[in-house]
């Protein structure tokens, strides 16, 4: 059985996300803040990037891992804890 406090957000370690799907630095930190429950706008903000860089990135991320909605592909981030 695997605990977890739901008030706390999910951390996604970006090793794993690079490893996984073969995303670049910068992209695994754009998932995995998106994972963690960020918006485009937070994510941008929080990595000191435009948002249309966020979005860029995000579409990158989105065919790596083969999705084309930012809430599969939380989905499937949520599933590596």
């Amino acid at each position: 059985m695997t605990l977890a406090d739901l008030d706390q957000p999910h951390r996604v370690r970006r090793s794993e996300l690079i490893a996984l799907f073969g995303l670049t630095d910068r992209e695994a930190d754009v998932a995995a803040l998106l994972g963690e429950g960020a918006s485009l706008d937070d994510a941008a903000r929080r990595l000191e990037i435009s948002e249309h860089t966020v979005r860029q990135h995000l579409k990158a991320v989105f065919g790596k891992v083969g999705v084309s909605r930012q809430a599969e592909l939380v989905r499937i981030i949520s599933r590596l804890a």
